[in-house]
């Protein structure tokens, strides 16, 4: 099974432009294989990532974690903000987890133009509904 698993990451990956960052690739540091979390099957399918997920104390994607950024504390400290937000250039919605747990804040757009990032977020909107129902 991790077997099959991986190689239908591979030809995934390989059909997609690979994001980077500051020009260079991703580093293949990721969380381990969990074949029987489907969670972590997804996540491996569309790996390798960058950014760290953590869902009720398991954790996904890359070594790269973003919780407590003291950016979005800011973000919200400088700006009066609430309802809706657009996010431009949202990546791996490391951040737009984050943005999502202000109570002030009902939904948010990310737009970014990488079909890998897209398929990615997609990928984390699912794996987070599947620990919040």
């Amino acid at each position: 099974m991790n077997k099959e698993i991986l190689e239908e990451a591979e030809r995934l990956r390989a059909s997609l432009d690979k994001p980077t960052a500051g020009g260079l690739s991703f580093s293949n540091a990721q969380q381990p294989l969990v074949p029987s979390d489907p969670v972590s099957v997804e996540f491996h399918r569309l790996g390798p990532w960058f950014t760290q997920f953590s869902f009720k104390g398991k954790e996904y994607g890359g070594t790269n974690r973003y919780a407590g950024d003291a950016r979005v504390c800011d973000f919200f400290e400088w700006l009066d903000v609430e309802g809706s937000l657009v996010e431009l250039a949202s990546f791996e919605a490391g951040h737009t987890l984050m943005l999502a747990e202000n109570p002030a804040i009902h939904s948010i757009l990310g737009v970014d133009p990488n079909p890998y990032a897209v398929l990615g977020a997609l990928t984390l909107r699912s794996a987070a509904a599947c620990f919040t129902t």
